[in-house]
């Protein structure tokens, strides 16, 4: 019988946080989760879930939620990410953490630092490779549930003309392949690219999530980088200038990457788009 260990998850409250929370949750794992705002973590993750409050950027912090764990699942992304990390390998290495999983991305790699967040994801990478603490790195693309971003205000916008395909994939599936990955011992000290089963461009996919979920959205609008920087600026949006800096990085650089190990070792992602939008579709309780 498998002794239950306690995952520390940081990032619970984000996008793709809590759906891995609820996986090993539902997988009999003992989960924690820090966050600063602690009654809406409370409400989110009931018990059995164990919450902390904390903050990933603070060491004393991460030092009280690390306390008695056997894991960390770090799923985070903002501009003191690799700050963060150093400070979670630092405690997990003089605490005696067994293991650690971190959400990295498809794109990033050598070649591609020179863009912001590449850079601090391959710093964080490293210092987990460093940490001689047992790991896997899992590198997904694009998610099917970013799309409803596209889609605000009425109108669908894609940014520039995007032509690039990638392999979208459910929140879903790579939930269920971070539990994986704490049952399987192929997949410790694995780098693995995590590729869903169809390949679309953000055009494509995004026609098929409004004629499905938005039929009322006729066609979808394509505005030129340039266009959406200069709004950006003048009405000083940080997020819109952000998701432009990003979807134009993404086409510039592509789907470079081979999911086959992950496929192998975790089971390859099943939930293809027409199959995740029919989910969406129905109507929640």
């Amino acid at each position: 019988m498998r002794v239950a260990q306690r995952i520390l998850v940081i990032g619970a409250t984000g996008l793709l946080g809590e759906p891995v929370a609820y996986g090993l949750r539902d997988a009999e794992f003992i989960v924690r989760v820090v966050s600063r705002n602690i009654s809406g973590a409370r409400a989110t993750f009931p018990e059995p879930f164990e919450v902390i409050e904390g903050d990933a950027a603070k060491r004393a912090d991460v030092d009280n939620a690390l306390t008695d764990c056997d894991a960390v699942h770090i799923s985070i992304d903002h501009d003191q990410e690799d700050e963060c990390i150093t400070h979670v390998v630092e405690a997990a290495q003089s605490q005696g953490l067994k293991r650690i999983t971190y959400v990295s991305g498809t794109t990033v790699c050598e070649e591609n630092r020179w863009f912001p967040l590449v850079d601090r994801k391959l710093k964080s990478e490293q210092a987990i490779l460093a940490s001689g603490i047992d790991y896997t790195i899992l590198c997904p693309g694009w998610f099917m549930e970013m799309l409803s971003r596209f889609v605000r205000h009425g109108p669908a916008i894609v940014f520039g003309k995007p032509s690039r395909r990638w392999h979208f994939v459910s929140i879903q599936d790579f939930a269920r392949m971070v539990t994986e990955s704490y049952r399987c011992p192929e997949a410790v000290n694995k780098r693995l690219y995590v590729h869903g089963p169809q390949a679309l461009t953000v055009l494509e996919a995004l026609r098929s999530y409004c004629r499905v979920l938005h039929p009322e959205i006729k066609r979808v609008l394509r505005v030129p980088y340039s266009l959406l920087r200069g709004i950006a600026w003048l009405s000083g949006n940080a997020e819109l200038q952000s998701g432009v800096n990003m979807v134009s990085y993404l086409e510039q650089v592509g789907e470079r990457s081979d999911a086959t190990e992950a496929n192998a070792i975790l089971g390859a992602p099943e939930i293809t788009l027409d199959e995740w939008l029919s989910i969406q579709k129905v109507p929640r309780e």
